[in-house]
């Protein structure tokens, strides 16, 4: 494994010939990056497959993913990563300790991006540490993974909805989530450390619950 290495101005990073940038997703130790053609790049740690490069330990330049066509965005957790493409279908690999892939019995880790079957057509998806969220064309959200979940205490290895109204956005991220719905509120769940959920002295909220100092400010992002 190479040392890490920093740099202290900005370096660019090339893609391959023509290729143009549309998007990226940085993770814990890897990156993701969408081409305005639809191709996947990825770079870093792949020490859980979470680059979907089943034969490399880490890759120090942008490699694209063979096969990945139709890419529109990407999202990459802590060890894990997510792909959302054309027709509203979702990719997931890397670390699966926590049935945050979504792909039903437990397993260890998916080297090679995988189709998550069981979701409606989605429109969003978004990567936390062990869990995973994913917003469907309908406005419904839906996760999988650890018990920041927002509808249990246990993991779940398939996707489920989460108890919310209609949503427009959503944002995982460590060990809590937030979702904006289309009436503009805000509602957070997971961890609040340091009051990351915005709801005052609570500490966690197992189930979604609504920012009460945002409500009637109509809200356009979370992040």
């Amino acid at each position: 494994v190479s040392p890490v290495s920093w740099s202290d101005s900005f370096v660019l990073v090339q893609l391959g010939t023509g290729d143009v940038a549309e998007e990226v997703a940085l993770g814990h130790d890897h990156a993701l990056v969408v081409t305005e053609e639809g191709d996947l790049y990825a770079m870093g740690s792949n020490v859980h497959g979470q680059l979907g490069l089943r034969d490399k330990y880490e890759v120090q330049e942008p490699t694209v993913l063979p096969g990945m066509k139709g890419c529109l965005a990407a999202s990459a957790g802590e060890q894990h990563s997510l792909v959302l493409a054309k027709g509203g279908r979702v990719f997931s690999f890397g670390l699966a300790s926590s049935d945050q892939l979504g792909h039903g019995p437990p397993m260890e880790k998916l080297q090679r991006p995988t189709p998550i079957k069981s979701l409606p057509d989605c429109v969003a998806v978004s990567a936390g540490s062990g869990y995973s969220l994913f917003l469907t064309r309908e406005g419904r959200v839906y996760s999988c993974g650890s018990h920041t979940l927002g509808y249990a205490q246990q993991p779940q290895s398939i996707p489920q909805p989460v108890g919310l109204p209609l949503v427009r956005q959503i944002s995982a991220g460590s060990c809590h989530a937030l979702a904006l719905t289309n009436e503009g509120d805000v509602f957070a769940w997971g961890a609040s450390k340091y009051g990351a959920l915005g709801l005052g002295e609570q500490t966690e909220a197992g189930l979604p619950s609504r920012i009460r100092p945002l409500s009637g400010r109509r809200c356009t992002a979370v992040a």
